[in-house]
């Protein structure tokens, strides 16, 4: 019998090929490419397609999640597309950089006028719309902002993937504490390597609870000898960097900031407050799917006091995605706790005028109190869908709304089969 590494390499062979050609057949994302699109010339509804369960395609590359717990969902592209458009990165809060390339992609996305999404563009795989403008201006890495990414429980990897796409000179460290999950990023890490693309040749991973986690604890060193590191910590990489396959990519190893923090740190934590002990539905599920999860094994204490201990103080920042109620309560609860200063919270709706499903955040450590009481907390609404559930059928999709496909346009094409409807 196949084992499932095997199998995901086989899907993978095949994948490779549609990634390749990256033709606007590749416009029908986390769907079953055999299933054909059907118009409806009375009511220009577009047929429903099957999931495929076992990747999401994206406009560069695939993202393999068979042996994740967590598959990739819709919180993971938010987050990620949020943290990219990166609005409170020093050089976009400085006034003369008001209109940065960055800050006018926030003014799409969370803008009082909204500006009609451009399918056409859409469709220029090669058109990026959000990058780093000022390092194409002055190519200086001492100036990069953030030349060190931490990804708190990274699953399939995703988050890093969308951010090493994004942030072009970033260290990116992902950590998860299921080892189904490691396996499955080094996959998804090595598949987009081999390809040719200059993503994910910057990421590391390490199979370790955020709880125990030091960068400093885990250099790459062959002198390093002691007793437990490596075993606990082990450096996950396993990228075949063939230089003659690709050029100028030198051999790399984990080299840490020298003080240990971050610039950035992503999280799409688990958020359901349930405690296995006590819920016989949750424990019954399988493991790793239980602790992707739920919180027993990851409050949002123990998130808060791991970032606070990582993040870079006044210029480093934190972003993630929580459901409402909870734990979004106990997040807000253990930030004010603990110091850290709420920069931004995006209220995501499924639709206008609906019920808040999930909050994303932006928070930020001080190193003078001063500052941090000066901080006023800005808050803004993001709708994920035009409309709301009961506008659905099967033969009718919901579009997404405009400021998501701004959003993601650099990233996704799933929406772009929305332009048929327009028709």
């Amino acid at each position: 019998m196949e084992q499932p590494q095997e199998q995901v390499n086989k899907k993978i062979k095949l994948d490779n090929e549609k990634i390749n050609n990256n033709t606007d057949n590749n416009t029908d994302n986390n769907t079953d490419n055999n299933t054909d699109n059907k118009e409806n010339n009375n009511n220009n509804s577009v047929e429903k397609k099957k999931r495929n369960k076992g990747r999401f395609v994206f406009k560069q590359y695939n993202i393999h999640h068979e042996l994740c717990a967590q598959k990739v969902g819709t919180d993971a592209l938010l987050v990620a597309g949020y943290t990219s458009i990166a609005k409170f990165k020093p050089y976009n809060l400085k006034e003369e950089n008001k209109n940065s390339i960055n800050n006018q992609l926030d003014e799409l996305v969370f803008g009082s006028e909204e500006k009609p999404y451009d399918y056409e563009l859409g469709k220029q795989y090669d058109k990026i719309i959000n990058y780093d403008e000022e390092y194409e201006n002055n190519n200086n890495d001492a100036d990069y902002w953030p030349k060190y990414i931490l990804d708190i429980g990274t699953g399939s990897n995703i988050l890093s993937i969308m951010l090493g796409q994004r942030f072009k000179k970033s260290i990116i460290n992902s950590i998860d504490i299921d080892e189904s999950a490691i396996k499955q990023a080094s996959i998804n890490i090595d598949t987009i390597y081999e390809q040719g693309k200059s993503i994910t040749d910057r990421i590391y991973l390490f199979h370790t609870p955020i709880q125990q986690f030091n960068p400093l604890d885990l250099v790459d060193n062959e002198n390093k000898e002691e007793e437990g590191i490596e075993k606990k910590h082990k450096h996950q990489i396993r990228l075949n960097k063939d230089k003659e396959t690709i050029k100028n990519i030198p051999e790399q190893r984990f080299t840490p900031s020298s003080d240990g923090l971050y610039d950035l740190i992503i999280s799409a934590p688990p958020y359901f407050p349930t405690d296995p002990a006590n819920d016989k539905n949750v424990s019954s599920m399988q493991t790793n799917r239980r602790i992707a999860r739920h919180t027993h094994t990851l409050t949002m204490e123990d998130l808060v006091l791991s970032v606070k201990g990582l993040l870079r103080p006044d210029i480093g920042v934190f972003t993630t995605i929580v459901s409402v109620p909870d734990p979004s309560d106990d997040l807000e609860l253990a930030a004010n706790k603990h110091g850290l200063s709420c920069l931004e919270i995006i209220d995501v709706t499924d639709a206008p005028n609906t019920k808040i499903i999930r909050k994303m955040y932006t928070f930020k450590l001080f190193s003078n109190q001063d500052d941090a009481q000066k901080i006023e907390t800005i808050k803004r609404n993001f709708s994920i869908y035009e409309t709301g559930i009961k506008d659905s059928t099967l033969r009718n999709h919901r579009k997404h709304s405009t400021p998501y496909k701004w959003m993601l346009n650099d990233f996704c094409d799933h929406f772009l089969k929305e332009s048929d409807q327009n028709k």
